[in-house]
Order: structure tokens, then C-alpha cells, then sequence
């Protein structure tokens, strides 16, 4: 076996060549670098059976090799990634290889023809840290790609491989302030573990999957984030969520709508359990989609602002057609759906604006294509009592707010308080008078903190409405008061609660009650007992999410209600009824060397028995220890040396700042064919190599 280093103050590659199967010196052959290397990776890139060389970088190039067996062709490769990572990532047996950056995964996927595919690109929710890991980690039998969140310094990001899917979302969990990480199938029995050197502690830390603390005890279980950046890179809280099934086969669709994109991103969950993507065509910067239906089928509706129109689009045969632009001779500026003439389907309520007035359109039982034939129903925003400058509306929320059986409307302007419009029986509506008390229930509310719907499951709607670190539930009484039902509070007296959802988070068929805290970066969920007695459940952590909006629905189809909570430029998904494995301290180990501690470590079969050992540098002393964990999680040191002489920093590090600890990389090959795995390290300016000895034999 050969061993390949980069010099980057050199641009050189330095090939340390066996010389003879059995030959313990190595024959070093240089070749000039057209790159400054991130990394290097070797694997069969071309399905010839041959190493082939990857070198990571702002570059990236594949260096095949010939049948000659020196390394000849080059390619560059579309893409760069300070990382180049060589596994079977999509398990189909051959080599693929992954190229990452703290943003992006460029995936390239070997075909069946040997050659590999333009490059699949993976946005990061988390900022990736060097370097990444893959294994299998949930024993499987597929790898699993793993990194460091850069920014928060405690949490690892994992993407599960999955059958027939490939990597999955990013699920991110604690795992503590770690310097490094390392990751592989140990020894003997338990399958994998992690070792991680603590940067406070300067501990040794072992963790295996396993029921999180956290978990133990819930009784509404949910699983780790899932956390996905939005489409399109640059948008930056431009992005509005919304479910709804576009298939016509009643699975939902998570639906990110970005201001600019002529498109829909569509996220759901297959039946395998994998999340899947797709692009659907649709209005440049949709703001806002809904979907109907009519005696013909399901109808999706959306608004364009920068198109000044509403498309609709029929849902069929598993697709939606692109939406038509509506005639509405007016520019729209909110919409929403509702049965306002009692015949059993929706009809379209806009408020639309033309020479210089604002106007309420209802278009009754509307379908693409039929417009025509449609009843309409028109009057300007003033003749309703509305008080209304020249702002423009965001949104408009049509739900039975009276409790009479007839849809009403809730008006959102750009700016100042929501405007609450009664349905008067006809085609008309009457503004709400909001004074005194009342007043100060809706005052500054945004769309997201108002929700109209059945909170008590008595067949009438109540109002909730988020005040600061509170929701309050109201009903609106005959003479147009209203009354105030239950008061939800949230985590803390400095709570935030930016939104408020409903949704039936274990299954048992009340819906539970879902605050959306900004402050506390929790879910706050309430809950009804047998009794139907209301109590507190849980707080669901959303940190470092920065959740801005959520929504309530079942993503996985397993009878229960799904959280998802939009962030400035990515959104999470969290299941509900699933208590998942998260990585867990199982074993930790303290320096013997006086304020000492361990600053590297990293895993490989030192004794060659088909599992791994854990290494670790002990920096103060500069010793390199090693260790095997057992079925029982007992961590035995096995071996000691030391590297070199000459006391390393210790203490606190600052990961950002803080130097590598020398020797900086590990690696466990065996060079000469003995059976027994070497070490190779990476010190300084030199690459150092330790033969393993057989038992009765010296050197």
C-alpha cells in the first residue's frame, strides 16, 4: 500500500510507493500540484478496478489511474469543496464522491457506465466544519455522512442513507463543544460509537446512538429536526410555507414560495420514509397558494404580487397544470377560500385595487377555464365601514368569526390593526367595530398570530390571538363583543409568541395547541385530558432554528399531526410519535497528565480484529493513546507513546482561532501486507509511518 501527501507551500504531491510486497522502505516519487489541496480521497472513480486520486479544493481534480498503474489523466471537475470525501452514497456498490464546503455537498454519483454524474448539490441548514465523517451509524449497512455545526460548536449534523434514496435531510442534535470527531464501527459488539474531544472539558468523550435524556419520559415524542434550506440560496425571509397536496393523492406537500422564483419547491415524505424534493412550475413570486375543490376535482389557486394576478391550476393525473391568470379587471392583493353561498364549494374572495380604490371581489364556485360562467359578487372596501388609506392588504383570512355559519374576513394591511368584515347574509360585508377592550386583543397582529378555527372541538370557531408572551381564546358574541374563553401562556414572562396552530400532535383525536415562541425558541404545547381538562404538555426546542412562522399538518401519514417551522432561510420538519436515537455520552475519559488533556482523536483497526480503536492525543505531553471499548461501553487503554518531545498548548481552545494539534491527522493502513495494520501520521512537516510488529518479532 502507498501513501499520498500534499505540500501546499510546495504545490507538490509526494508519492510514498511500496517498493515490493513484504518491502518495509517506500520509494518517494514527487509531481508538481496545479492546485492548493483541501484533501485528498482515493477510490475507483471510473469503475476500472484502480485507485484513482481526488484532490478537495477551491479546484477539485480527479487523477486517474493506468493500467500502468502511475496516475495519469486528469479531469476537473465541475465543482469545488475544500473536502473530497470517496464512499457508496447511494448504495448501488460503486465509488461515488462527495466534494463539501461549510454551504453545499456537490455530490457526483458514479453510473452504471463508470462515469460520474454532474454533480448533485446538497445545501447545508448548518454550517459544516472539517472534516466530515462517514460510516455507518445506525448499523444498517449503508454509510451515513456526519459534520460539525461550524457556528454553534455543539451540534453534528447527520444525513442518513437511506434505500433507494440516498442521504437524507440533514437531522441535526446535540453532541456537546468538541474540538474533533471521529466515527466508526468499534470492536467486538454495539455496533458504532463516536469519540469526540471536548473543548471545555479536554475530556475524551464516547458516544453511541441511543434514546436521548431528553426524550425519556415524553409523552408526545417527537423527532430530532430535519432541517432543509429554501430552494433558492439568496432568498433570505423572502420565502412564505404552506402544505397542501398537489399530487391529488391527499399526501401533503410541504410548498416554499419565494419571491423570486417562477416555481414551487414541493418537500414530502415517501412511502420508504425518505423525504423527496421536486420543482413545480408555477407564478414568478407566488406569495400565497390554496387549494379547492369543485364537482370536478381539486383546483390550486395562488397569488402573484409581481404578476398583479391569480392563477389557477387543475390538479390531475398526479400533477398541477400551470395556473391561469385570472380576468379580475383589477389588481389582487390578498385572497383566500371559502363556501360563502352555502353550496357546498369554495369560492374565491379577493381584494383587489383599480383606480385608486379598494374593492372585495367574490367570485362564486370558479374553475379554470369557466370564469365566464361564474357569479360575482363586488363592492369597494368603503361601503363595508372599513376605514382604509391607500395600504396595501398582505393577507386575508376568511372563517366564520360570528359563529352565524357564514364565512367572515379578516384583513391584514401592511401596516396598523387587522380588519375584521362580517358576512351580512347577501354578497356583502360590515366592518367589525373593535374599541375599547377589544380593540387591545387585535392590536398589531400579524397573520401568523391570528387563527380562526375550532380550538374546543364544539363545532363553532374561536379566535385565537398571540399578545406578546400570551394567547388568548376568544369568542365573538351576538352584539359583536367579544369574550375571553382561556388564556395560554408561554415559557417564560419574556416569551415572544410569533405564531399559533392547532393540530393533533399524538393521535388521539383532540387537537393540541401549538405556540410558536421567538424568544424561548421553543414549540410551547397545550393539551386536553380525557376530562377535557387543558394542561401544559411539553416545550419542543426549536434552538438555533430562529423559527419565524409554523405551520401543523401530516407529513408522514401516520395519523398524527407534523411540526414545521420556517427560519429566515430554512425550514425544519419535526415528526410527531417518533422518539428517534440521538448520540449519547456512554464512556468519557480525563488526561492523567497534569492539566493536561486530549485535543485529536480518530478511529481505525489498530489490531486489526474488523473493528475500530479509538486514538487520542494527549496535546500537553504530545502522547498518543489508544483505546478499545467494549460491549459494555468500558474504555481500556490498550497502548501509549510518545510522539515527540516538547510540551503542546493546553487548556481552553478556541476552535476558530486555535492552532491544529500536531500530529494533526491519523491513519491506520497497513503498508506492507502483513495482515496487521500500520500508523501513519501527519506532524508538522513530515509524514511519519509505524510499522505494527508481530508479537515475537523486533526491529
Amino acid at each position: 500500500m502507498d501513501l499520498v501527501c500534499a505540500d501546499n507551500q510546495k504545490n507538490l504531491l509526494y508519492f510514498l510507493m511500496q517498493q515490493a510486497e513484504g518491502e518495509r522502505r517506500f520509494r518517494i516519487v514527487e509531481e508538481p500540484c496545479e492546485t492548493l489541496v483541501g484533501s485528498l480521497a482515493l477510490g475507483d472513480f471510473n469503475g476500472d478496478g484502480r485507485l484513482d486520486l481526488a484532490l478537495g479544493g477551491q479546484e477539485a481534480f480527479i487523477r486517474y489511474q493506468s493500467e500502468s498503474g502511475v496516475l495519469g489523466d486528469s479531469r476537473k471537475l465541475d465543482e469545488g469543496g475544500a473536502f473530497a470525501l470517496a464512499a457508496d452514497l447511494n448504495g448501488d456498490e460503486r465509488t461515488d464522491l462527495a466534494l463539501i464546503d461549510p454551504e453545499r455537498t456537490a455530490l457526483f454519483l458514479q453510473g452504471a457506465s463508470g462515469v460520474l454524474n454532474n454533480p448533485l448539490r446538497l445545501r447545508h441548514a448548518v454550517k459544516a466544519a472539517p472534516p466530515p465523517l462517514c460510516f455507518d451509524l445506525d448499523g444498517d449497512g449503508r454509510d451515513d455522512l456526519m459534520y460539525r455545526d461550524a457556528e454553534t460548536a455543539d451540534q453534528i449534523a447527520i444525513r442518513y442513507q437511506s434505500a433507494g434514496a440516498g442521504l437524507g435531510p440533514e437531522i441535526v442534535c446535540k453532541a456537546g463543544f468538541a474540538f474533533s470527531i471521529a466515527g466508526a464501527a468499534v470492536a467486538g459488539e454495539g455496533g458504532a460509537a463516536l469519540a469526540a474531544t471536548e473543548n471545555k472539558t479536554q475530556m475524551l468523550k464516547i458516544m453511541r446512538l441511543g434514546p436521548g435524556e431528553s426524550r425519556e419520559g415524553e409523552d408526545l415524542p417527537m423527532s430530532l429536526m430535519r432541517r432543509l434550506p429554501y430552494a433558492n440560496e439568496k432568498e433570505t425571509g423572502a420565502v412564505r410555507l404552506a402544505l397542501g397536496d398537489l399530487r391529488g393523492d391527499s399526501a401533503l406537500e410541504i410548498l416554499s414560495l419565494a419571491e423570486s422564483l417562477p416555481a414551487l419547491d414541493a418537500v414530502s415524505q415517501s412511502p420508504g420514509g425518505a423525504l423527496e424534493r421536486r420543482t413545480i412550475p408555477a407564478l414568478l413570486g407566488a406569495r400565497k397558494i390554496r387549494i379547492s375543490r369543485d364537482s370536478r376535482g381539486s383546483i390550486a389557486w395562488m397569488l402573484s404580487a409581481k404578476e398583479k394576478t391569480i392563477g389557477a391550476g387543475r390538479i390531475a393525473g398526479g400533477e398541477m397544470e400551470f395556473p391561469q391568470p385570472l380576468e379580475l379587471g383589477a389588481e389582487p392583493q390578498a385572497f383566500d377560500l371559502a363556501d360563502f353561498d352555502g353550496s357546498g364549494f369554495d369560492d374565491l374572495a379577493v381584494v383587489a385595487s383599480a383606480a385608486g380604490k379598494t374593492k372585495i371581489v367574490v367570485l362564486y364556485d370558479p374553475a379554470p377555464g369557466a370564469l365566464a360562467e361564474a357569479r360575482r359578487g363586488e363592492l369597494a372596501l368603503a361601503d363595508t365601514g372599513a376605514e382604509l388609506d391607500e395600504e396595501q392588504i398582505e393577507e386575508m383570512i376568511a372563517a366564520d368569526l360570528n359563529r352565524d355559519g357564514r364565512p367572515d374576513l379578516a384583513l391584514f394591511p401592511d401596516y396598523g390593526d387587522p380588519i375584521l368584515l362580517a358576512h351580512d347574509g347577501a354578497d356583502g360585508f360590515q366592518t367589525v367595530l373593535l374599541g375599547g377592550a377589544s380593540q387591545g386583543q387585535f392590536e398589531g397582529l400579524a397573520p401568523s398570530q391570528l387563527l380562526i378555527d375550532d380550538w374546543d372541538g364544539d363545532g363553532l370557531n374561536e379566535i385565537l390571538a398571540a399578545k406578546s408572551s400570551f394567547v388568548r381564546v376568544l369568542s365573538m358574541e351576538s352584539g359583536g363583543g367579544f369574550r375571553v374563553l382561556a388564556q395560554l401562556n408561554g415559557k417564560s414572562g419574556s416569551s415572544q409568541i410569533a405564531a399559533v396552530a392547532l393540530g393533533d400532535l399524538d393521535g388521539d383525536g383532540r387537537r393540541e395547541t401549538i405556540l410558536l415562541d421567538r424568544a424561548s425558541q421553543c414549540a410551547t404545547v397545550y393539551g386536553r385530558g380525557e376530562g377535557g381538562e387543558l394542561a401544559l404538555r411539553r416545550h419542543i426546542p426549536l434552538e438555533p432554528l430562529a423559527a419565524q412562522t409554523l405551520l401543523c399538518g401530516d407529513i408522514d401519514g401516520n395519523g398524527r399531526d407534523d411540526l414545521i417551522a420556517g427560519a429566515a432561510n430554512q425550514f425544519a420538519i419535526l415528526l410527531s410519535g417518533v422518539s428517534e436515537p440521538a448520540p449519547k455520552r456512554v464512556a468519557e475519559r480525563r488526561s492523567e497528565v497534569e492539566n493536561g488533556g486530549y485535543r485529536l482523536a480518530a478511529m481505525g483497526d489498530l489490531v486489526s480484529g474488523g473493528g475500530a480503536e479509538i486514538a487520542a492525543l494527549e496535546n500537553k505531553e504530545r502522547l498518543l493513546e489508544f483505546f478499545q471499548l467494549d460491549a459494555g461501553n468500558e474504555l481500556r487503554r490498550i497502548y501509549k507513546f510518545k510522539v515527540f518531545s516538547g510540551e503542546g498548548a493546553h487548556g481552553f481552545f478556541d476552535p476558530a482561532q486555535a492552532r491544529p494539534p500536531e500530529p494533526r491527522e491519523i491513519l491506520f493502513p497497513d503498508f506492507d501486507g502483513d495482515g496487521r495494520n500500520d500508523l501513519a501520521l501527519i506532524v508538522h512537516d513530515k509524514a511519519i509511518v509505524y510499522r505494527q510488529l508481530a508479537p515475537d518479532e523486533t526491529e
